[in-house]
């Protein structure tokens, strides 16, 4: 389920899929999830961590990033939307980054906290890695190499969770070598994890984290079918990166047109 394209590790999906998972306590505050665990939680087919997030106030925690790890309660700092979920948390922060929504199974991306009241789902992420086609993270921050976590809109209409073990410029750019067009950040170091059942790639701490953009289920399967063979990519060299993107667009057009003659 989860394939390796390059230097990262990811998953297509049609956009009509996409959702959102957290455990509401009030506002903006919920429950913290951590990766073992969300899968059976939330009932999805695969999970991607969600935005950054801070811990709630009045907490007896150590101090860095050793906080997270025994937090019991996390505050939601960016934008979450899922109707069918009833979660509507508003931004701390709405300049900053993209929006990526899915609006009558279509996603869209807008600059900072905005979508359309039409969407079904919308989410938030900071920083912005690309927009419109261009490289929109910068090169002179972020240049750690650690876990970093995003998602993307693709050419071909379909969303892409992604994780990679790379400074934010290159995640960007491997990001847009197979094909994105739109992508933000979700979070990255102990909190990067994208899971599926039986896999899982990012940090293993398996640190909980506020939030989960999620598969649901049965999405998969109307992406790869019954039996299909999995996509293939390319090596993490520029020109095979963008070898991967093609052969990602020509082997979704397969099974699309596959599933289509199934109907």
């Amino acid at each position: 389920m989860l394939t390796h394209a390059g230097p990262l590790v990811v998953l297509p999906f049609d956009p009509s899929r996409l959702g959102l998972f957290a455990l509401p306590l009030q506002g903006n505050t919920v429950t913290p999830v951590a990766p073992s665990s969300v899968l059976g939680l939330a009932n999805a087919e695969a999970a991607l961590n969600g935005p950054m997030f801070g811990v709630c106030s009045g907490q007896h925690l150590p101090r860095g990033n050793a906080q997270y790890a025994v937090s019991q309660c996390d505050t939601l700092s960016y934008t979450h939307y899922d109707a069918s979920a009833g979660l509507d948390a508003n931004a701390a922060h709405d300049t900053r980054g993209i929006t990526i929504s899915v609006v009558n199974g279509q996603a869209q991306s807008a600059r900072g906290d905005s979508y359309s009241p039409d969407a079904s789902v919308a989410v938030q992420l900071y920083p912005s890695l690309i927009e419109s086609g261009q490289i929109t993270a910068s090169s002179d921050v972020n240049k750690d190499r650690v876990w970093r976590s995003g998602l993307a809109i693709l050419n071909n209409g379909q969303l892409l969770f992604a994780v990679g073990q790379m400074p934010m410029v290159d995640f960007a750019q491997a990001l847009a070598g197979l094909g994105a067009v739109h992508a933000g950040y979700t979070d990255g170091g102990g909190s990067s994890a994208l899971v599926a059942p039986g896999e899982s790639a990012g940090s293993t701490e398996n640190r909980p984290v506020a939030s989960w953009l999620i598969v649901k289920k049965s999405g998969l399967g109307d992406l790869f079918g019954s039996g299909s063979a999995p996509v293939t990519w390319a090596k993490s060299h520029p020109r095979a990166i963008l070898w991967g993107g093609l052969a990602l667009s020509v082997s979704l057009f397969w099974l699309a047109l596959r599933g289509s003659t199934r109907r």
